[in-house]
């Protein structure tokens, strides 16, 4: 194994066990918000189907007391909202610090994409222009001019090719190294370690 994998393996390892947590917290967030709206459509459907009943206006004044009570339903989701944004947030940072470190890896044994050793394809595309790519989208996204074009070009080819849809929308704003390291297939430190062998030695 490469020297320098051997001095980042702390830190990758830390950083793929935060992305676990914080994907299995997100899922229990997305867990929650799902029972929360489930719970304000059958407000709304109640009345709804009660409407026309003969007693109406009955179910109108029943419907009024449970306003309060849907009213509290919102407010919860709209406090998960903020919730699963800040989750997001959080995978897309430490997705985009794995990104820099295997980057940075490249950019130290070999110089640039084009000085590596044949390694496996993404799509289609050699696995090391991927990562310098969602480098860069990462480190870029909220200052879109600066993502640069041949990133943009190899994102569509991704997404062309069948990887996630969303890298078609490289300037829009939207940190994706959350997406590009689902399209790598690390989902572990051993799925990114055995790549980063393969390209550093």
């Amino acid at each position: 194994m490469n020297h320098y994998l051997q001095d980042t393996e702390y830190a990758a390892k830390s950083l793929f066990g935060a992305i676990t947590h914080e994907v299995d917290a997100l899922a229990g967030l997305l867990q929650q918000r799902e029972t929360v709206r489930a719970k304000e459509q059958a407000y709304d459907l109640a009345f709804q189907v009660r409407i026309n009943h003969p007693a109406a206006h009955y179910w109108y004044g029943e419907w009024c007391k449970a306003a309060q009570e849907r009213n509290k339903v919102e407010a919860e989701v709209a406090e998960l909202e903020l919730r699963i944004a800040d989750r997001e947030f959080s995978i897309e940072t430490l997705a985009a610090a794995v990104l820099q470190i295997a980057k940075q890896g490249i950019s130290t044994v070999h110089g640039k994409p084009d000085n590596c050793p044949k390694a496996r394809e993404v799509f289609g595309q050699e696995i090391a222009r991927v990562i310098f790519a969602g480098r860069n989208q990462a480190l870029h996204y909220e200052e879109p001019k600066k993502i640069d074009e041949k990133c943009v070009h190899l994102f569509t080819a991704l997404a062309e090719a069948g990887a996630n849809q969303s890298l078609k929308e490289a300037r829009n704003g939207k940190n994706l190294a959350a997406v590009v390291l689902q399209e790598l297939g690390w989902t572990d430190y051993d799925s990114y370690v055995n790549d980063m062998i393969e390209i550093l030695g």
